[in-house]
């Protein structure tokens, strides 16, 4: 089978990672992929995964010119498969797939907000131009299906994200090292863009009324870094906030974490969350799409999280205690790689996802 996905994104974040991923591990199995980009320079950091990548654009909905050129594209590659992934992209991407009559187009959701509710010409791609709509999360599901016309909810179904353990490439300890952090300060952070959707300041307002000893890292880039390094010095604790940039290796962050935090105001299923959990690190998330899916939705006493509500208050009410407690923080660890294991392993999101693709071949 021959996948090729398309991605719109200005930026290669976790939603775009985890699609070239998908699309690796679909090439282990035998299949051929292509991934699509907007420009070289987010094609060239992709193909770091192991796929092959090239560009090409496609722009707002008055580029029609982009879509012709688009679905000629398709019309030469002829794939069995296309993956969307950019929900902004939907009209001119699955109308360029239909010109070409590629077998069948699957739109990719992974962000809460990304739903027919955006407007009439949403609703007529989801209906006329793509074949299924695959979202990462339970509860995006209802949400995305009720802006649809009956006739067309059927074509959505969930297939949760998977991951894999994320590796160590340094010995354990080393990026503390690096960064002067003693080895025994408690440590909490993330993984994630620094955009405002991400609500990093959250995390910051937290660690201002933690304990002074506390430090946080940030891997990630973004627009935000000026405005969140001028929110640290306001609030004093510039000299405990790291901010470490796009990391390649995220098991060498997550070696330096006892906590991992989301703040966000909007997500689906997390994959940084995930692979912390993988990794066997606790989460406090905000109460975002996945979060509680993921974290809470397990048997027995030991969850692998925590949610709590949208402020910097609840996200250092819950990490303040977790920090002390080494033992509960060990037996949420463990939890959370039960978890990853038993319902969000890598292998599963790519037998779901190569069950929903090999209906091209139907």
């Amino acid at each position: 089978m021959y996948i090729i996905a398309h991605n719109g994104s200005a930026i290669l974040g976790g939603g775009e990672i985890s699609t070239a991923r998908l699309l690796a591990g679909m090439q282990d199995r035998g299949h051929r992929v292509l991934m699509l980009f907007r420009d070289r320079t987010i094609a060239d950091r992709a193909a770091e995964l192991g796929i092959p990548v090239d560009v090409q654009l496609i722009g707002g909905d008055v580029m029609v010119q982009d879509a012709v050129r688009f679905g000629l594209r398709m019309k030469a590659e002829r794939p069995d498969a296309l993956i969307l992934t950019t929900f902004k992209k939907i009209f001119l991407a699955g109308s360029g797939a239909r010109m070409a009559q590629v077998p069948r187009v699957v739109q990719r959701i992974v962000l809460a907000g990304d739903t027919p509710a955006r407007g009439r010409r949403y609703r007529f791609a989801v209906s006329h131009l793509v074949d299924e709509v695959l979202v990462n999360a339970g509860s995006l599901l209802s949400p995305f299906r009720e802006e649809l016309p009956p006739s067309a909810r059927e074509k959505v179904e969930v297939v949760a994200d998977g991951v894999t353990a994320p590796a160590r490439t340094e010995p354990s300890g080393a990026l503390r090292r690096r960064l002067g952090i003693p080895a025994d300060c408690p440590v909490i952070g993330t993984v994630t863009r620094l955009a405002r959707q991400k609500r990093l300041e959250r995390l910051i307002g937290a660690l201002a009324v933690m304990e002074s000893d506390t430090h946080c890292i940030v891997a990630g880039e973004g627009s935000e870094l000026g405005q969140l390094e001028a929110l640290c010095r306001s609030a004093g604790v510039m000299s405990r906030v790291h901010f470490v940039g796009f990391e390649k290796n995220i098991g060498d962050v997550l070696d330096a974490l006892d906590l991992f935090v989301i703040s966000s105001e909007r997500e689906g299923m997390a994959n940084s969350m995930l692979e912390a959990m993988a990794f066997g690190i606790p989460v406090i998330s905000t109460l975002v799409s996945g979060a509680e899916e993921a974290l809470l939705g397990i048997s027995g006493d030991t969850p692998p999280g925590m949610v709590v509500s949208h402020t910097a208050e609840a996200i250092a009410a819950a990490a303040q205690p977790l920090l002390k407690n080494v033992a509960q923080r060990k037996a949420m660890g463990e939890a959370g790689q039960a978890r990853i294991r038993n319902v969000f392993s890598f292998e599963r999101m790519v037998d779901r996802w190569e069950e929903h693709l090999q209906n091209a071949k139907a």
